[in-house]
């Protein structure tokens, strides 16, 4: 019995100091980190307001890790094929993916053949920012406030038609939830992309759109800024009320974008990068610079990264059965 407990002790400290060396090694690797430029995977077009921000944050982690940080853009596919190349790449941290709802919490859904698997290929590191949708209407809708619109809407069934950026996209879904809460009949138009759907709103194309890039229109006087998704109004146009202030209460809608880095990097590099986005996102001068936007800053953890998405997963999961799109391409 001796000889046997003496055994399996022998054991556990040499599989101990086995693993000392590799402790180490990753240790030393993220203190050394970063030795070379990183590529920030972007899965969208250029241009707009998140582009702006991404490239600022990229400038932001440059200036405090001291070396370059590169946006790549690498659009299509609502995201898969930028998170697919994350996936695949090597768990080092020298290749990081930026994501939104759809990213990490909707596409599993979306999508038959999706090249990553979310919570199996992709390593949360922080929650950049997130912002509301502004509910928008054309000029030549008759309506001039929120309750209007619903009133409208319910008199009018089946033809109010909405624009969004595509068939699964955050804003599509987040006008089947609305419709759902408020009892309409909604005509949906799915666009390639959001200054198209914006122009035909103009145009009178089409009646209404949820757009997070609504302020400049709302300014302009285009469009007619009836209320905005979030459970608190906007700074930049606090006349504008919420959804659920306006009529259709407790509706929250969102979208959000967070930072994630191959499955495996090491947790000191994941944490160093945590800092790095954290210390840029809490700056006030940064944050000034979107206020116009309606982004909100939420500096965090990757553990409170990670429950963010867990906690909308079974939210989008039943959002995307109800509009009968599981299994898409």
């Amino acid at each position: 019995m001796l000889a046997r407990t003496y055994l399996i002790a022998s054991l556990a400290v040499s599989a101990v100091i086995a693993m000392l060396p590799l402790k180490a090694s990753a240790e030393a690797a993220a203190a050394a980190y970063p030795a070379k430029p990183i590529r920030l995977v972007f899965p969208w077009t250029s241009g707009g307001s998140l582009s702006d921000l991404t490239r600022s944050l990229a400038d932001g982690l440059s200036q405090r890790l001291g070396q370059p940080v590169v946006v790549d853009y690498k659009p299509g596919a609502s995201s898969t094929i930028a998170a697919g190349l994350v996936a695949r790449a090597a768990p080092d941290g020298y290749t990081l993916l930026i994501g939104g709802n759809p990213t990490y919490a909707i596409n599993q859904f979306t999508h038959r053949h999706l090249p990553y698997d979310p919570a199996v290929d992709l390593a949360p590191i922080a929650l950049v920012a997130s912002a509301p949708f502004f509910v928008m209407t054309g000029p030549s809708l008759p309506v001039s406030n929120f309750n209007e619109l619903l009133a409208y809407a319910r008199s009018h069934p089946g033809k109010l038609s909405y624009g969004t950026p595509g068939i699964g996209s955050v804003p599509h879904l987040s006008v089947v939830r609305f419709a759902e809460q408020a009892g309409l009949d909604l005509v949906h138009v799915p666009y390639n992309g959001q200054s198209q759907f914006m122009t035909d709103l103009m145009g009178g194309h089409i009646d209404l759109v949820f757009s997070a890039a609504g302020f400049q229109y709302i300014q302009s006087g285009k469009v007619n800024g009836l209320a905005v998704t979030s459970t608190q109004r906007v700074a930049s146009v606090p006349s504008i009320p919420t959804v659920a202030e306006a009529g259709v209460k407790g509706f929250d809608a969102e979208v959000w974008w967070g930072i994630a880095a191959p499955r495996g990097t090491p947790p000191a590099i994941v944490d160093k990068l945590n800092v790095a986005i954290n210390t840029i996102i809490g700056d006030p001068a940064f944050k000034k610079r979107f206020d116009e936007a309606g982004y909100r800053f939420e500096p965090g953890t990757p553990a409170q990264f990670a429950t963010r998405i867990q906690g909308e997963i079974p939210v989008w999961r039943n959002v995307v059965a109800r509009a009968n799109l599981t299994g898409g391409e």
